[in-house]
């Protein structure tokens, strides 16, 4: 069973999609994919011919990294990014290629130059780790007492004197309800754009899945 946090974020997320393509804004879905060249299919039907022996690498391969962006118009030109590393170089998934400075460069020198100047657009993302960077992260019991409290000066959460411990200082930070902001939702923010994140475990919402499909090799 869904959660009410969950459930509400689904809600609000629909309703700010509805609303914003009646105010006539541009909706860009982006997302990544990866996928093995060694994942070949290795048995088959054939005519008895060459020319349908199946062929699989003949070393380990390469692991493919896609990210891109696009809409009901299509792919946002000039915004393809792809890598490829050795597999044996590789995790699992692909969390060890895409990275944070890696998304958010592609983000300001890709995305951002090559959509609409003239025109507000909304961009739909999951809450992956390396799409939600905070620009501003809140202090844990790891962080200086000085780091703790020039944070809550600059978020303007009084600081008690004499100065307690960093456990009450961070348990009031805590109880402060700071919104988190994201690096790419400042750069968006910054050239007129706005960042809409998808709800958890709903990437069924985000269309460029069934892209990502079609492209997937046979």
């Amino acid at each position: 069973m869904e959660s009410a946090r969950i459930v509400a974020w689904r809600y609000n997320y629909l309703q700010r999609l509805n609303k914003l393509r009646s105010e006539g804004s541009q909706i860009v879905f982006l997302d990544e994919t990866w996928y093995d060249t060694d994942d070949a299919v290795r048995k088959g039907w054939d005519d008895g011919t060459c020319s349908c022996i199946l062929k699989s690498p003949s070393s380990r391969g390469k692991r493919i990294m896609v990210l891109h962006a696009g809409g009901r118009g299509g792919w946002v030109p000039n915004c393809l990014y792809l890598s490829a590393r050795n597999i044996q170089d590789s995790e699992a998934d692909s969390h060890d290629e895409m990275t944070g400075e890696v998304f958010e460069n592609w983000f300001k020198t890709r995305l951002l130059q090559n959509l609409p100047r003239d025109k507000k657009c909304v961009i739909v993302m999951d809450n992956a780790s390396y799409h939600s960077r905070q620009a501003i992260k809140s202090p844990t019991l790891r962080s200086s007492v000085k780091d703790i409290i020039n944070f809550m000066q600059y978020h303007k959460i009084p600081v008690p004197h004499p100065i307690p411990i960093k456990a009450a200082m961070v348990q009031t930070i805590g109880k402060a309800n700071i919104n988190k902001t994201y690096i790419v939702d400042e750069l968006a923010t910054s050239y007129g754009h706005e960042v809409l994140r998808l709800p958890p475990y709903h990437c069924v919402l985000n269309p460029i899945e069934l892209v990502w499909d079609r492209l997937s090799p046979m």
